[in-house]
C-alpha cells in the first residue's frame, strides 16, 4: 500500500492567469497485489481544489483499476480502468480506459505504450499514451 500527499503552492502571477492563487491538496491511496502471473493496483484519490471565488471549482474523487499480465520475462499485457468526478459545475465527469504493453530490456528502464478511449460520450474519443521509466531500484 502507499500513500501520497502533495500540496500545489502558488507561486505564479494571478494578474496573468497563471494561477488561482490558491493552494491544492491531493490525497492518493494505492494498493497493490500481486497474483503470479497478474498484479492489480487500486486507486483512490481525492483532490481539494482551492477554487477562487469568480470559478467555483469543485473538489474532486478519482479512482481507477490497473492490470498487469505477465506474458514473458520482458513483455507484460497492462491495461486501466479510471475516473474522476466534475471540476466544476456543468462540466462532465470523466471515465476511460486504456490496453497496452509494457517491455523491459536487460537495464533498469521499461518503456509503454498504450491506447484507449473514453467510456462516456462527453469525453475523449481516442487517446494514447507513451512512456519510458529509470529506476536504479526497479522491480517489474
Amino acid at each position: 500500500m502507499t500513500f501520497s500527499l502533495d500540496v500545489k503552492v502558488p507561486t505564479a502571477n494571478r494578474q496573468k492567469g497563471l494561477t488561482s492563487a490558491r493552494f491544492d491538496e491531493n490525497l492518493l491511496l494505492i494498493a497493490t497485489k500481486h497474483y503470479f502471473p497478474l498484479a492489480i493496483d487500486l486507486n483512490f484519490g481525492y483532490s481539494i481544489v482551492g477554487s477562487p471565488p469568480d470559478e467555483h471549482l469543485k473538489n474532486r474523487f478519482l479512482g481507477g483499476l490497473a492490470l498487469r499480465y505477465g506474458l514473458s520475462e520482458r513483455w507484460r499485457l497492462v491495461g486501466d480502468i479510471f475516473g474522476q468526478s466534475r471540476e466544476s459545475k456543468g462540466e462532465k465527469n470523466e471515465a476511460n480506459f486504456q490496453i497496452g504493453f509494457r517491455f523491459r530490456p536487460g537495464l533498469p528502464v521499461f518503456f509503454d505504450a498504450a491506447v484507449g478511449r473514453s467510456l462516456l460520450p462527453s469525453g475523449t474519443r481516442i487517446q494514447g499514451t507513451l512512456g519510458m521509466t529509470w529506476s536504479n531500484s526497479l522491480k517489474f
